[in-house]
């Protein structure tokens, strides 16, 4: 999940692969998103074992209490 860093996600998922990580879906959103709720939905689709965040600040923050609604187990890692 990730407010568009569009270049280090391509970087993350070519290097992934050197490391045996699959990533099945990157999803993007717009800066000024306040409803990360079908964002999250979308992200949990695939049944990942970890979700990486790209996000920032609050939005961090309300993308995990989102996920914690859906998945309460969710993996998760990212820059916080």
């Amino acid at each position: 999940i990730s407010e568009g860093w569009a270049l280090g996600l391509g970087v993350l998922k070519e290097e992934a692969l050197q490391y045996g990580i699959t990533v099945d879906m990157i999803v993007e959103f717009l800066a000024d998103t306040s409803d990360f709720r079908p964002i999250v939905t979308k992200a949990l689709q695939k049944n990942p074992e970890y979700v990486i965040l790209n996000t920032w600040g609050n939005d961090t923050a309300t993308v995990i209490r989102r996920m914690r609604e859906q998945r309460p187990e969710q993996k998760f890692t990212g820059y916080f």
